[in-house]
């Protein structure tokens, strides 16, 4: 029903600290199931040999849906109980905290990566050449606001043969037929991070379909589930974000080494 990820770091009694090294714990070691009247429910089970140490430091990640209804300026708490018994009549935490705030999705997020037969880069350390992108918003981009696009761990978008501090963006180009959206805003890349910083007089009307490409390369080995996501976001000249949207990267398959 579901899939989760359990991170540890250990306590160093010597350095008196937690360890700066993140052990994934093995998927075979836990069993999740998702249950509640709205499917609300997590319940996570230790079915393997590793323990859960006093001290050390988990993380535990799993994928989500936020709320179907965007209310303005809501924010909902979670709960997080754990039990040592199946039956789980007492608990041995029981803590709640507040989550965080839901903005609105986009109207479109989605990516293309096919090579010339159609098929999907998939191979690591492998070009990913013309890699499009197509996004909608349900807001007027304006002076002002900011596009920001993030890469998974492991993607470089920034074009490397250029000076550093001009955050060139590698093979990007419109891709919408005889439109060049935008006059004096120009895209910048660092590292896995591309910037649209908007300076059109005229704003871009809500609901209308930017596409472009660009060029990157896949990394060694798939990111981690949690840092696999390839992320949107419109904020406002305040900051404050207007709608963001995720979309699942692909899986990669390692290549040999020399």
């Amino acid at each position: 029903q579901c899939e989760v990820q359990v991170y540890e770091r250990a306590y160093d009694s010597e350095a008196a600290s937690l360890s700066e090294t993140e052990i994934a714990w093995p998927s075979t070691d836990l069993e999740c199931v998702v249950s509640g009247v709205y499917l609300d429910v997590l319940t996570v089970r230790i079915v393997g040999d590793l323990p859960i140490t006093a001290g050390n430091k988990y993380k535990l990640a799993a994928q989500v849906y936020n709320p179907a209804v965007y209310t303005e300026d809501q924010i909902l708490s979670w709960r997080v109980q754990t039990f040592n018994d199946a039956a789980k009549t007492i608990p041995l935490d029981d803590a709640s905290f507040l989550g965080f705030a839901i903005n609105k999705g986009l109207n479109l997020w989605s990516y293309t990566n096919i090579d010339e037969f159609g098929n999907q880069i998939r191979s690591g350390r492998t070009p990913v050449n013309n890699l499009e992108f197509s996004m909608s918003f349900p807001a007027r981009l304006v002076s002002g606001d900011t596009v920001r696009i993030q890469a998974p761990y492991g993607f470089q978008l920034q074009d490397l043969t250029q000076e550093a501090d001009k955050k060139v963006c590698k093979g990007f180009e419109w891709t919408m037929e005889n439109v060049i959206p935008f006059s004096e805003t120009i895209p910048e890349c660092d590292g896995r991070l591309l910037v649209f910083n908007m300076r059109e007089a005229i704003p871009y009307p809500k609901d209308s379909t930017l596409s472009f490409h660009i060029d990157t390369q896949n990394p060694e080995t798939t990111p981690r589930p949690i840092d696999n996501y390839w992320q949107v976001a419109h904020l406002s000249q305040s900051g404050e974000v207007q709608s963001s949207q995720v979309s699942l990267g692909w899986r990669i398959v390692p290549q040999l080494s020399d």
